[in-house]
């Protein structure tokens, strides 16, 4: 009998079954942009992600926030008894492209703590079809484990609209879309800023008709990342084959338009 090589100790030795969650991450240029604390201007403009902005020194950028919020929910999830054995996490970051910040394995084995590079455009469908290129390899990886696993879990992250390959986020959308309505995938599209930082028709709300993109208006990540945690709690006390849903959404959220 041929003896197979897995990737991570975690899914070798780990019985437990697993829910893949992958966290796409918006970290265009405009990611860099100060929402609290004291600036400075440094006199210079710049033209980043198609918008003009001031370059100023000190302060805390959107991309801090994001980073803190990844790690609360890492923390919360290698403390909660339950998902520290079942919640099997990726990052995927897009700008001008689409890059693996952290490949699948269990919570346990990862650090929690990653350094996100930002800069460049919202290529967004490069992003998506990234992270469900990820969800696919993972659950064949399962497969050839023999490990049970829950529905996957693809969040989308955005602080703004898609400008990137037209036909890439097209075949993305389409691919999202048919997931969702053959019920595997959990998709959960969600805006970071104010309405007008998003168009009227904002792409995020194309990728299905029943996964509407909710508009997050707080700099607090960390509290929306805890929500995650939550839901993967509820879903970790659930059996393998129940669709379910994440719990209530924090305050601050609207749906788009």
């Amino acid at each position: 009998m041929t003896k197979k090589a897995f990737k991570d100790n975690d899914l070798f030795d780990n019985p437990s079954p697993r829910i893949p969650v992958c966290l796409c991450l918006d970290v265009s240029g405009s990611m860099n942009e100060i929402v609290s604390g004291d600036a400075s201007f440094t006199g210079r403009t710049e033209i980043i992600d198609g918008q003009t902005y001031r370059i100023c020194e000190g302060g805390k950028t959107k991309l801090e926030y994001l980073q803190d919020g990844i790690k609360t929910l890492y923390y919360d999830l290698k403390t909660n008894p339950n998902t520290k054995y079942s919640a099997d996490v990726s990052i995927v970051t897009f700008a001008d492209d689409a890059y693996v910040v952290a490949d699948f394995s269990g919570v346990r084995e990862q650090p929690g703590v990653y350094e996100l590079k930002t800069g460049g455009m919202t290529d967004m469908g490069k992003g998506v079809n990234l992270a469900l290129d990820l969800l696919d390899a993972r659950k064949t990886e399962y497969k050839e484990a023999g490990r049970e696993y829950y529905q996957p879990w693809l969040f989308l992250m955005s602080d703004g609209d898609a400008n990137g390959d037209k036909t890439e986020l097209q075949v993305a959308q389409k691919r999202v879309s048919d997931l969702v309505k053959s019920e595997k995938l959990n998709f959960v599209p969600v805006g970071f800023g104010k309405k007008s930082d998003f168009s009227k028709n904002n792409e995020m709300n194309h990728f299905s008709k029943t996964e509407k993109a909710v508009l997050y208006d707080s700099i607090d990540y960390e509290r929306f990342f805890k929500w995650i945690a939550q839901s993967m709690d509820q879903v970790s006390q659930g059996s393998v084959g129940d669709r379910l849903k994440p719990g209530a959404k924090p305050s601050g959220y609207t749906y788009m338009d």
